[in-house]
């Protein structure tokens, strides 16, 4: 089974270009596929992959102070629903 998370969360993103190459990174070593929306004022993800590797994901973007509350929605499914 493919987990499903989806979550946004406002904070202030001063480092908007930073954050989207390290989230985009940290997508990349984990094999997820979805998107991930970064703004000034917060983020707004939708990612699909096996468990261990969203939990790793939320785990890294977690260590980050300002997403350390981040509240997110989970399914699952067969495939992933995503294409990139």
């Amino acid at each position: 089974m493919i987990e499903n998370i989806a979550a946004y969360h406002f904070t202030p993103i001063e480092d908007a270009d930073a954050l989207v190459a390290r989230l985009r990174a940290s997508a990349a070593v984990h094999a997820l596929k979805g998107s991930v929306l970064v703004a000034d004022e917060g983020i707004n993800l939708f990612l699909a992959g096996p468990r261990a590797e969203i939990d790793a994901f939320l785990d890294d973007l977690r260590g980050d102070a300002r997403f350390r509350d981040l509240v997110v929605k989970r399914s699952r499914s067969a495939g992933v629903p995503f294409a990139r």
